[in-house]
């Protein structure tokens, strides 16, 4: 199918039609948005991450290793700058999710609360950037809080509880996106079995109603995907997570952790893809 033939982004027809891969001009545009130009970048950090570490193992002074472990430190600092009061956004959105409770009450407190913690994610976040010591803005290196060692930590302990809560809710989406996909094929059949002049029109509109529900179980996959990685590069990043061996302080080294990070960013890149006008 087009879909298929436009791997890695596995595009829907309408943004395949409207934006091809192929196409230059989708480049131009694409390499123009801040949001894509952000995950193209979160590729090349993980990406030096990983292969720095591979590199610098087998030997510490390795010179391109060296170079890439400074490619991925200069630029997980930079994009921090991109996000500065981004904590705003994020919490009209979960204002946005709140106002869903009510209608669909699981979906709309595990929403809300994704959107919360990260906005407070993206606070530290700002902070680590902020207390940098190429930065310095705030330099109080003697602050149990906001030493640039603690608002590190700070910023990945609630970035992972932000993607694990999002995990479970983008779980619970492609679960009911299956089982509205076996519905809608269970129609479909039921109208192929149909006899009768209208069987035929019947036919033609339940195959529709299932090639929609494939697609947004397609979608729920995709973001499943993208916070299932995301749960891999934070979460054993994290404060708790210290005396486990999954933990970047024992076995969960920067090679996992880049890997993780550069399949989250090319599930983002399909996103912002889509989202492009």
């Amino acid at each position: 199918s087009r879909a298929r033939a436009a791997m890695p982004f596995d595009l829907p027809d309408k943004t395949l039609a409207k934006r091809p891969p192929s196409a230059a001009a989708s480049w131009g545009k694409a390499l123009n948005y801040r949001d894509f130009q952000d995950k193209t970048l979160r590729i090349f950090q993980y990406g030096a991450r990983g292969i720095a570490y591979y590199l610098l193992q087998s030997d510490p002074n390795h010179v391109l290793g060296t170079k890439l472990f400074n490619l991925y430190k200069g630029l997980s600092l930079s994009r921090k700058a991109f996000r500065s009061f981004r904590s705003l956004a994020d919490l009209l959105t979960a204002a946005t999710k709140a106002r869903t409770i009510a209608e669909k009450p699981v979906a709309g407190v595990l929403g809300t609360l994704q959107w919360v913690l990260l906005s407070v994610h993206i606070f530290w976040d700002n902070m680590f950037f902020l207390t940098h010591p190429i930065v310095a803005v705030i330099d109080r290196p003697d602050s149990p809080w906001f030493n640039n060692d603690a608002t590190n930590q700070h910023q990945k302990n609630w970035r992972a509880m932000s993607d694990t809560t999002g995990l479970v809710l983008a779980y619970r989406s492609w679960s009911s996106a299956g089982r509205a996909v076996a519905t809608a094929q269970a129609a479909h059949r039921q109208a192929e079995d149909s006899p009768g002049a209208l069987a035929a029109a019947a036919a033609e509109q339940s195959a529709a109603a299932v090639s929609a529900a494939k697609d947004k179980k397609r979608e729920a996959w995709w973001s499943m995907l993208k916070l299932l990685a995301d749960v891999a590069t934070y979460f054993p990043q994290c404060a708790w997570m210290t005396w486990t061996r999954w933990s970047n302080k024992h076995g969960y080294h920067d090679g996992y952790i880049g890997v993780a990070g550069v399949v989250a960013a090319v599930c983002s890149c399909r996103s912002e893809w889509i989202k492009m006008n």
